[in-house]
């Protein structure tokens, strides 16, 4: 972690000059520190655990159709521990998740995973419906980011869209086809393939058997509410940013989440950068704009993603085995 935040910060002080000598990440983060509002770090930690909260309970939810009642803390524990593994290898902790739920709740891998797959479809949708009102409400900057920085040519979008489209209706043609064989004239390693194919297909449908859609709807919506007061927020921490408003604080989360999906450890050093970015937009100077982005980072990474993960690994065999002992 500190190696990708060290050469993000070493970039900049060579952009700004700075000796080699005199360009410590740690110095730098404990100045920041110093001059941060800790009041709104604490709001923007407690709305960063209201997201993940609101993101179990929806997980819940999606396991219901398939018979599996998973307990809160198992749901939320095992979340945690899943962004906590992301830290170190980018997502690893979708596996991790998933893992560790069937193995507290014997809820088979494959369908465990499938719903975590679904998860990530509602996100991109979530996602692409938060950056269409960040461009409906900042049109001309971020039309005119994108056209600045972003060279692709209307074909080169159209062939990628195509070979997408291609691969996946390939994808479907040869699961039907897997689907239907039957299981009798199979290798019994290649029954156990298919079967787990079955669950994991069985994990994508569930969806359309969610018995409270309206909560489900509810908490998707909770969830990114929370993403965007997280970032919104995060400004009254810092006084080059307290003056932004509300659909400032919209570009400013679409562009920072854009940096945490990028494939880097939590979102190391691409979040920074695209936080950065977003904040010359807003005539905030690129040493404040990563002086913000680091403010905000470790706060949610070392006061909510490590801590509470680190807890929840803890507590996880723990409870679950005073659960067993209590079922006896």
């Amino acid at each position: 972690m500190w190696q990708s935040q060290g050469s993000a910060y070493a970039e900049d002080c060579t952009l700004r000059g700075v000796a080699s000598e005199d360009c410590s990440l740690f110095d730098k983060l404990v100045s920041d520190y110093k001059n941060a509002n800790i009041f709104w770090l604490i709001i923007i930690s407690i709305c960063f655990t209201l997201s993940q909260l609101f993101r179990s309970i929806r997980w819940k939810l999606m396991l219901q159709p398939m018979g599996y009642e998973i307990s809160h803390f198992n749901s939320f524990a095992t979340l945690m521990v899943g962004y906590f593994a992301n830290l170190g290898v980018p997502r690893i902790g979708e596996f991790v998740r998933a893992g560790m739920i069937s193995k507290y709740e014997d809820v088979p891998v494959e369908k465990a995973f499938a719903t975590i797959v679904v998860e990530r479809i509602v996100d991109v949708i979530m996602l692409l419906i938060m950056i269409t009102l960040g461009l409906i409400f900042h049109y001309e900057k971020l039309w005119g980011y994108i056209t600045e920085h972003i060279s692709l040519s209307t074909s080169t979008l159209l062939v990628g869209l195509g070979v997408l489209v291609i691969a996946g209706i390939i994808g479907l043609v040869v699961l039907k086809k897997i689907l239907l064989l039957d299981n009798e004239k199979l290798h019994p390693l290649a029954r156990k393939i298919k079967g787990l194919i079955e669950g994991f297909v069985d994990g994508l449908l569930s969806i359309k058997d969610i018995p409270q859609v309206g909560m489900f709807i509810f908490y998707s919506i909770g969830i990114w509410v929370m993403y965007y007061l997280m970032h919104y927020l995060a400004f009254f921490s810092f006084e080059p940013t307290a003056h932004l408003g509300p659909l400032d604080g919209l570009l400013v989360f679409d562009f920072g989440t854009l940096g945490i999906v990028f494939p880097s450890p939590g979102g190391m050093g691409s979040y920074h950068f695209m936080i950065k970015e977003a904040l010359l937009l807003f005539d905030v100077n690129a040493v404040d704009g990563f002086s913000f982005a680091m403010i905000s980072f470790f706060t949610l990474t070392i006061f909510c993603t490590i801590l509470l993960g680190l807890i929840c690994l803890v507590l996880l065999p723990i409870i679950n085995q005073k659960n067993r002992k209590t079922d006896q």
